[in-house]
């Protein structure tokens, strides 16, 4: 009964109660009958001091409700990035798959989704740092990726791995130089459809971009369509991004007819 109250007391924010029950040695990780323990209400709810309560307590940091979600989930749906600091300072492991649909269907409680089976271009996944940039939450990717043991190369269903989708926006900059200073980062990365990062920082014109991933071994003969990456870029006249090409590559310029 008193674990009871603790997930009570949990949902309505009251740390001075919850303090008394763990105390008094209330199992800090009982869940309802959802399998959501007080520490997942408590990051639903952005409550951050009783989430730090909890885990002070011997909260569980990963402990998954029926659903398979767990507490950081939540943080990263929510883009509470003070509450995703916090989980990752008390040991949640950053790399549990948790799967997650396309965020257009994208919610904590699963049964607010509909008819999913039925929509062909549902998104899927496990990794929570794709789940971050799906969302677009930058500073929460940011987080996830700065980490040392972050699996750099996950993909989701459609073969897409974080640094394709970083590859996407400037916005997510740091999150690609981050990703692009792992040691076994796959720069070569491919999804379903053949899109992968140089070809995809060649054609949005993210000079920067391109020169990191030269820099880090990307191959300059990949094609888009008849054209080489070099030769693309002649086409249209980008001379930052010609530039980096020959920096790393000066055979380009012998190699191929530069178009005007």
């Amino acid at each position: 009964m008193t674990s009871e109250v603790l997930l009570d007391a949990s949902i309505s924010q009251r740390k001075d109660l919850i303090q008394v029950l763990l105390e008094h040695g209330v199992n800090a990780n009982h869940c309802d009958v959802n399998g959501n323990s007080s520490l997942f209400h408590a990051v639903c709810n952005g409550d951050v001091d009783t989430a730090q309560l909890l885990l002070r307590q011997g909260a569980l940091p990963n402990q998954r409700n029926l659903d398979g979600k767990t507490p950081l989930y939540a943080a990263i749906i929510s883009n509470n990035i003070k509450m995703i600091k916090m989980l990752i300072e008390y040991g949640t492991d950053i790399n549990l798959p948790v799967y997650w649909y396309s965020p257009a269907y994208h919610c904590v409680h699963i049964h607010l989704i509909r008819n999913v089976q039925q929509e062909r271009s549902v998104l899927t996944g496990s990794s929570l740092l794709l789940l971050a940039l799906h969302l677009k939450h930058s500073m929460a990717a940011q987080i996830l990726v700065s980490q040392l043991n972050v699996d750099a190369n996950a993909v989701d269903s459609a073969g897409q791995a974080p640094l394709l989708l970083a590859s996407r926006s400037r916005r997510y900059s740091k999150v690609y130089r981050s990703l692009l200073s792992k040691k076994h980062i796959d720069v070569e990365t491919t999804d379903k459809k053949g899109n992968f990062p140089l070809y995809v920082a060649v054609t949005l014109g993210n000079s920067e971009l391109v020169g990191l991933l030269l820099n880090r071994g990307a191959d300059p003969a990949r094609k888009i369509g008849d054209l080489s990456l070099f030769e693309y870029a002649c086409r249209r006249s980008n001379v930052e991004i010609i530039y980096h090409f020959i920096r790393c590559h000066p055979n380009l310029c012998h190699r191929h007819i530069v178009y005007g």
